[in-house]
């Protein structure tokens, strides 16, 4: 008579975590930055290797992220979320995929507003300007005048999905 014995590899635990600038965690601030997931596989089994394939929020998978990271190339405020399954090799032995999923927010950068300009201002019929602080989140429109009145200077944030003022308003 024979016997049969079957080998079966067990799938691995897998832990996904976010990093953005190189901090670690789940909550950051908008700079610009990519943002980076990290699949960290471990097997009881020693030696085995690993598939990687990672998928988007609605669980679709991303061509071509294949790799233990996914990176988001300048990532937007809000909040991104990823899953990767995982597969563990050993020889001819495959494991079951794990799935395991991350989520990181992104918050808006917040910009101060700027310093109002007290100057009092006296028409001499030559073009004068209100004086803003230079900022690259934001632009400065309506800040010189020549003829007399009351006149509206603009102060707009260049990305409104990005940055928020200081008072919450974009």
């Amino acid at each position: 008579f024979t016997l049969t014995a079957a080998w079966t590899l067990h799938a691995p635990t897998v832990g996904v975590t976010a990093a953005y600038h190189g901090q670690s965690g789940g909550d950051f601030t908008y700079d610009g930055g990519d943002l980076v997931f990290t699949a960290a596989p471990g097997h009881e089994a020693g030696g085995v290797s690993y598939t990687y394939q990672w998928q988007d929020a609605g669980g679709q998978p991303i061509a071509s992220a294949t790799g233990p990271s996914y990176t988001v190339k300048a990532a937007a405020a809000g909040t991104h979320q990823y899953s990767c399954a995982v597969t563990a090799i050993d020889g001819s032995l495959v494991s079951a995929p794990v799935t395991m999923a991350a989520s990181a927010t992104i918050q808006k950068q917040i910009v101060p507003a700027p310093a109002q300009d007290d100057t009092a201002f006296v028409y001499n019929g030559k073009a004068q300007t209100y004086t803003v602080a230079a900022d690259s989140r934001y632009t400065v429109s309506g800040d010189e005048q020549t003829n007399a009145g009351g006149h509206t200077v603009t102060v707009a944030l260049v990305d409104k999905a990005n940055y928020r003022w200081n008072s919450g308003g974009s």
